[in-house]
């Protein structure tokens, strides 16, 4: 029976040592699972921070975009207007086009009464030498008849 109680004893001594160790080795992990704790806190922070940048960049880009859209919307604006100009343009080139024809046909008829003109000065000239000639003659009959 003291055999029995010694073995006994030996065994409890060895669960004793066993059940140390398993302390020991529970401590241990426990010291891990705090670190690995502290580890997910930081990693946790981390994306949250990460989470604010993030929406931060969402509001920019949607702050971004409106300003796009309102970029197009200004630059559809100004190419109607710029259509709208070109246009008139076209309609001012036309409306020279008929302007510049119609000085054309006012300089052919100005060129004509010109020439009408100078040959209405010829015969003007031609008349007034027959008057001149015509006035030498009556001249030249009076001063017979005077003498």
């Amino acid at each position: 029976m003291i055999k029995g109680l010694e073995e006994s004893k030996r065994a409890n001594r060895d669960m004793i040592k066993g059940l140390e160790e398993s302390k020991r080795a529970n401590r241990d992990m426990i010291k891990g699972l705090e670190e690995s704790k502290r580890a997910n806190r930081d990693m946790i922070k981390g994306l949250e921070e990460s989470k604010r940048a993030n929406r931060d960049m969402i509001k920019g880009l949607e702050e971004s975009k409106r300003a796009n859209r309102d970029m197009i919307k200004g630059l559809e604006e100004s190419k109607r207007a710029n259509r709208d100009m070109i246009k008139g343009l076209e309609e001012s080139k036309r409306a020279n086009r008929d302007m510049i024809k119609g000085l054309e046909e006012s300089k052919r008829e100005n060129m004509k009464m010109i020439i009408g003109l100078e040959e209405s000065k010829e015969k003007d000239a031609e008349m007034i030498k027959g008057l001149e000639e015509s006035l030498k003659e009556t001249e030249q009959y009076l001063k017979k008849t005077v003498e």
